[in-house]
């Protein structure tokens, strides 16, 4: 609705109806309404962060306005108005993004198309405004990687987890590369900052050494639509689709009368979880299983019953 413009006495000073600040803190425009049509008088208008007293001018002995403990002022000739009517518009460029602002002006700036002076506005919490924030324009960075492993076994997952630098809107799969792997399960636990995966190996993998997870960061989009730069490296992984194959021997393999035999099983990589019932052992017992050198030879005990004599047992 347009401001009402009513007509005053000739001698009642002019009364600010209304200031609307538009525009972006390195183009702004502030927008007073005024009860009547005004005219420019010569002063000034301070745009300032800081405070503002009134003290005597020394050389015409007249009341001026003084800011102090600012960051950023800005000075504004009256004379730069935009004045239609009882709009008076006010430019000014290059403020702080972001940041509170008061406008004060003394009793000379303007005035009234009738001659008289506006009283000024002197007080910096009369007239306020804050600045919008800066325009994001900076894409996502990734700050961290961490995987929980570093082998992908046939049936196996290594679980990925990734930190970017502010929250990222759209993370598609397709974003990350994983030669000899598949991604699934790609989802963000706060909001889009931090993200996971499940790096598998798919059914028709093939065993293969020295790969690397790696993230097309062009694909990463913040909430803001810019996007991320590069390619970044995550880890590297090994597929080993291939079980583990074994040999085993024996140091005699006549059992009984109280003696053992002890079977060395070596397989062809290092294996975890091996128990006594994963051996078949005809007539006999197994015991002591345990490793050598971190999973790739076993030893165990093999002990014969003393009650059955049987040939051709085979240790499997």
């Amino acid at each position: 609705m347009p401001t009402q413009t009513t007509v005053p006495s000739p001698s009642v000073p002019p009364v600010l109806l209304a200031a609307t600040p538009t525009g972006t803190a390195g183009d702004m425009s502030i927008a007073l309404d005024f009860n009547t049509a005004m005219a420019a008088a010569g002063g000034t208008i301070i745009i300032t962060d800081g405070a503002v007293q009134t003290v005597i001018d020394r050389a015409t002995g007249e009341p001026t306005l003084r800011v102090v403990g600012a960051t950023d002022t800005h000075t504004v000739s009256a004379s730069s108005l935009v004045i239609e009517g009882s709009h008076v518009k006010l430019d000014v460029a290059g403020l702080l993004p972001g940041h509170t602002y008061s406008v004060v002006m003394g009793a000379d700036a303007l005035q009234s198309s009738g001659h008289v002076a506006f009283g000024g506005v002197r007080s910096t919490s009369q007239l306020t405004f804050r600045t919008p924030d800066a325009p994001d324009t900076q894409g996502p960075t990734l700050v961290s990687v961490d995987t929980d492993g570093g082998v992908l076994k046939a049936g196996g997952s290594i679980a990925v987890t990734l930190k970017f630098s502010e929250a990222v809107a759209s993370l598609p799969a397709d974003a990350l590369a994983a030669p000899h792997a598949a991604i699934t399960n790609l989802t963000t636990s706060d909001g889009g900052i931090t993200w996971h995966a499940t790096l598998t190996a798919p059914k028709d993998a093939t065993t293969a050494a020295g790969n690397v997870l790696s993230l097309d960061m062009t694909k990463v989009l913040d909430a803001a639509g810019n996007h991320g730069s590069g390619t970044s490296n995550l880890a590297s992984y090994a597929v080993d689709t291939q079980a583990p194959t074994a040999t085993v021997a024996l140091d005699h393999v006549l059992l009984g009368g109280g003696v053992d035999a002890v079977a060395t099983i070596k397989f062809s990589e290092a294996v975890t979880g091996l128990t006594p019932a994963a051996l078949s052992a005809g007539h006999a017992t197994v015991s002591n299983l345990h490793t050598t050198d971190g999973g790739t030879t076993w030893v165990a005990t093999l002990s014969g019953s003393a009650a059955t004599s049987a040939g051709g047992n085979v240790l499997a």
